[in-house]
């Protein structure tokens, strides 16, 4: 089986973050994608795509939801459902680039390091064999808003520190490690060991409590023009609704727990992002400022 041994980098991450993955060359991009997501630590939540030579392969039910083309000129959007990664790129050191979610802005470069030839080799699961750093976490606002997040988990007397932490999930005396990387928990997610009951039970939580890009978005818009009541109110009758529809209504109090939960998660999201948004404006309105300006008052008489 032809195989490629491909780098898997985050656009302009310093330290660089990166996984070494080997694959079969005519991996579909489907495919390619949830391995990118389960090599890099993503969690799916959001629209995706990849690009080549101006041209846009993106899964066939998303391209109506982006407009990738209208803002890169003359560039064109596919169907990736029947592409694979060796009718794009080839040869050795041939880059694609693929972009996750379309908010924060994820650019990936893929770029071939070694074409493997093996004849005895029939196995199609892909293999992480390095990589380094940990995956920023979703919803951050892109390589910025890591970074300031990272600059406030530092900081014990940062005022978005609780704050963070508590969106982080991160318990008392735990530290979040921008460096954490573990291959064997990668290579687990790769070859698809799951439990099957945490599956299932997983699809259901999300099938309840998952909100698209415009239902976060009127949410976002509720939060800030009207209030944390109205938004919450908002949430709670989208997942009411559902837990109707799927005849979950016994498990009614473990859903508003996880909802409650998820809405502090991105009410805290909200409230940093405006904070450290407002004083990053602050500080460069304060920058721009004409500096040595002389004012002649009007002598006494």
């Amino acid at each position: 089986m032809l195989k490629y041994r491909i780098k898997i980098s985050l656009d302009g991450a310093k330290p660089p973050i990166w996984r070494r993955v080997i694959v079969p060359a005519d991996i579909l991009l489907p495919d390619l994608h949830r391995v990118i997501q389960g090599a890099m630590g993503w969690e799916d939540e959001h629209l995706h795509h990849f690009e080549k030579n101006r041209v846009f392969y993106e899964p066939a039910e998303d391209m109506d939801e982006t407009d990738a083309p209208l803002f890169f000129g003359e560039a064109s959007s596919e169907d990736y459902s029947e592409v694979t990664l060796r009718s794009l790129i080839y040869l050795v050191k041939d880059k694609l680039s693929y972009c996750y979610d379309f908010g924060d802005n994820w650019d990936h470069t893929i770029l071939i390091e070694e074409i493997i030839d093996n004849d005895q080799d029939d196995d199609p699961t892909p293999i992480c064999i390095k990589g380094k750093g940990a995956c920023p976490p979703e919803n951050c606002g892109g390589l910025w808003g890591y970074y300031a997040m990272l600059e406030a988990l530092e900081d014990t007397k940062h005022p978005d520190h609780k704050g963070l932490r508590d969106w982080m999930g991160l318990k008392r005396g735990e530290v979040y490690d921008p460096a954490y990387f573990d291959i064997d928990e990668v290579n687990r997610f790769l070859r698809g060991e799951y439990d099957e009951v945490e599956q299932r039970e997983f699809a259901i939580t999300e099938k309840i409590l998952k909100l698209d890009n415009s239902q976060l978005s009127e949410i976002s818009e509720i939060m800030v023009l009207e209030s944390e009541a109205k938004a919450r109110e908002y949430y709670m009758d989208i997942i009411e609704k559902r837990i109707q529809e799927n005849e979950l209504s016994e498990r009614r109090a473990e859903f508003v727990e996880g909802a409650n939960y998820l809405l502090e998660l991105l009410f805290n999201n909200i409230k940093t992002f405006a904070a450290v948004a407002g004083a990053a404006a602050a500080k460069a309105e304060k920058n721009s400022a004409p500096k040595g300006i002389v004012v002649d008052f009007p002598k006494k008489k």
